[in-house]
C-alpha cells in the first residue's frame, strides 16, 4: 500500500512541478512570492550580507519561517542558483507531501485495523490533495 501511495504522490508532485516556464532556452523554476520573500532573505544571508532583505538592509523581519528560510538559505551555501534552489525546494516539497501521505495512511491503519482500504484511500487523498500540494510545491511551509 505504501508503494501506491507513494507512487500517486510523487506523480501529481512530479506532474505540478512540471509546471514551468521557458526563458532563454531554460526552464526556470519559481516560487509563490511570499516564499521568494523568505528565499532573498535566505540568499542574502548565505551570502554573508546576514538576515536581511538585502546586503546593508536595515534589520527588519520579513519572513515568519525562520526553519525554511535557513533551509533555503542551505539550498543557496551550496551554490544553486535561484532557478535550481526553487527547484531543490519544490522536490522537498515533494519529499514531504509524500510523508504527509505515508503517515496519514500509517494513523488511519490503525484506527482503522483490518480495513486496508480506508488507510489506502487516506493516503492517496492526502496525497492528491490540491491546496496541499499546490501550496506545498509553490514553496509555502505548509
Amino acid at each position: 500500500m505504501a508503494a501506491w501511495v507513494t507512487v500517486v504522490t510523487g506523480s501529481m508532485c512530479a506532474l505540478m512541478i512540471w509546471v514551468s516556464y521557458r526563458a532563454g532556452g531554460q526552464d526556470r523554476f519559481t516560487l509563490f512570492d511570499d516564499a521568494m520573500i523568505s528565499m532573498t532573505y535566505g540568499r542574502t544571508w548565505a551570502e554573508g550580507g546576514g538576515l536581511v532583505w538585502y546586503p546593508g538592509a536595515p534589520t527588519v523581519e520579513g519572513y515568519t519561517n525562520p526553519l525554511w528560510t535557513a533551509m533555503m538559505a542551505g539550498f543557496h551555501a551550496v551554490g544553486l542558483s535561484a532557478g535550481s534552489a526553487a527547484f531543490a525546494v519544490m522536490v522537498t516539497s515533494m519529499v514531504l507531501v509524500i510523508g504527509c501521505a505515508l503517515l496519514a495512511m500509517s494513523i488511519t491503519a490503525e484506527i482503522a485495523g483490518d480495513h486496508g482500504w480506508a488507510a489506502l484511500a487516506a493516503g492517496v487523498m492526502t496525497g492528491v490533495f490540491a491546496p496541499l500540494v499546490f501550496w506545498s510545491l509553490r514553496g509555502m511551509e505548509v
